[in-house]
């Protein structure tokens, strides 16, 4: 595809993939679209070599691909507001309350009292919820939504359906964006120890 040093035109029109030959008039440029496509992650570096039939001098043109998915960051410091290293082993103290404990892989919401109602749930944000940043640490925009695993376990009774809840649904996180925030909520309805995990869909 050639190009007039005086005139804009579409760069895309009249591309031929297949040629590897040109004569390019005085006074003209040459367009060349180079498509890259892989089909894993990582960072590919190659060289366009050209020569001229009247030279024997070649020139090189590095060109670079970076393949990538969307995602977010997964480390604790970046997602928890609070967090301790390690549970202590005697009570009271091993009732914590509202945060991550590192060698347990969970959160825990503590201790908390039973039969609040979630319809009314965001009257109790300070006591019973909690919320975590999600963060754009990759090269695109994330859309994020977010689901939580007793939606699709069945039978087993420390994963109900209508003790854990969560806002908003859906984020997008463009890259560069400063973390966005998602609200979780433990309404526990009896007397027992509850357990969920969120489900993050990039």
């Amino acid at each position: 595809m050639y190009k007039d040093e005086q005139e804009g035109v579409n760069l895309m029109e009249g591309l031929d993939s297949q040629r590897v030959r040109w004569i390019i008039p005085a006074k003209r440029t040459l367009v060349l679209l180079v498509k890259f496509f892989s089909s894993q992650v990582g960072k590919f570096d190659a060289k366009l070599e050209f020569e001229s039939f009247f030279s024997i001098k070649k020139y090189n043109i590095a060109v670079t691909g970076i393949s990538d998915f969307p995602q977010i960051s997964n480390l604790p410091k970046n997602i928890f507001y609070s967090w301790k290293k390690s549970r202590p082993l005697n009570p009271p103290e091993c009732y914590l309350s509202k945060c991550y404990i590192p060698t347990e892989n969970v959160f825990d919401f503590g201790p908390l009292l039973i039969s609040k109602q979630p319809a009314n749930k965001a009257q109790y944000n300070a006591t019973n919820s909690s919320t975590f940043r999600i963060s754009n640490q990759g090269k695109f925009d994330c859309h994020v939504e977010f689901a939580l695993m007793s939606s699709v376990i069945e039978n087993d009774p420390e994963y109900s359906k209508k003790v854990f809840y969560f806002e908003p649904d859906v984020l997008d996180i463009k890259v560069n964006d400063v973390p966005q925030e998602i609200r979780v909520w433990a309404m526990p309805d009896i007397n027992q120890k509850f357990k969920d995990q969120l489900i993050i869909m990039i």
